[in-house]
């Protein structure tokens, strides 16, 4: 039967792959797009390229409220 052994990453010695190679394997990649509904569009994100649900979908209007408040918190 295997050993089993808590995860280190600093620790972690990979005999085929560099450290930056794993990292840009394992990390995830997004895709965003704009889709127009009728009068309504919004920002779908996926998390993988190869996804074909949307992780998160946001109506435009909510997106620009958000940019105009977070202009009017800035400093003048």
């Amino acid at each position: 039967m295997g050993s089993v052994s808590i995860y280190h990453p600093s620790q972690f010695q990979n005999p085929v792959f560099t450290e930056l190679q794993i990292f840009q394997l394992t990390r995830p990649t997004f895709k965003a797009s704009f889709v127009r509904r009728g009068d309504e569009t919004h920002l779908l994100v996926y998390l993988n390229d190869d996804q074909g649900l949307p992780f998160v979908r946001i109506p435009c209007e909510v997106l620009a409220k958000a940019a105009k408040v977070y202009e009017k918190s800035l400093p003048k």
